[in-house]
């Protein structure tokens, strides 16, 4: 039996109307998020170990490797402290499991 889950996402994925209003929207939640974050990071006093450029960079590359996360900074602590402090201000799904997936790695990194 196919559930209809599946059968809604094969529907939006053909679907040209659908599926431009989707990719539309999903677009407006990313340039908000990314602004929010862009103003958090610029903005919060003491900075921030990494800059706007740097998190994001770091978000949308870590794939599981530690080496990646050491190009960016070895303050692992000061590292994990801004993604809890960001983490409110990511809206979408994407993002919050980027930054959570992040935090893992860094909590076996510091065997907290």
């Amino acid at each position: 039996k196919i559930k209809k889950t599946y059968l809604l996402s094969i529907i939006i994925d053909f679907h040209p109307k659908i599926s431009a209003q989707k990719a539309d929207k999903k677009k407006e939640y990313t340039n908000k998020t990314q602004n929010d974050l862009k103003d958090v990071t610029s903005n919060y006093s003491p900075s921030f170990v990494l800059d706007y450029d740097q998190i994001t960079d770091l978000l949308q590359n870590i794939e599981g490797s530690i080496s990646i996360i050491q190009n960016y900074t070895q303050n692992y602590a000061a590292l994990l402290d801004m993604l809890t402090k960001i983490y409110p201000f990511a809206k979408e799904r994407y993002g919050k499991t980027r930054i959570t997936k992040l935090r893992e790695i860094l909590l076996k990194l510091l065997d907290v």
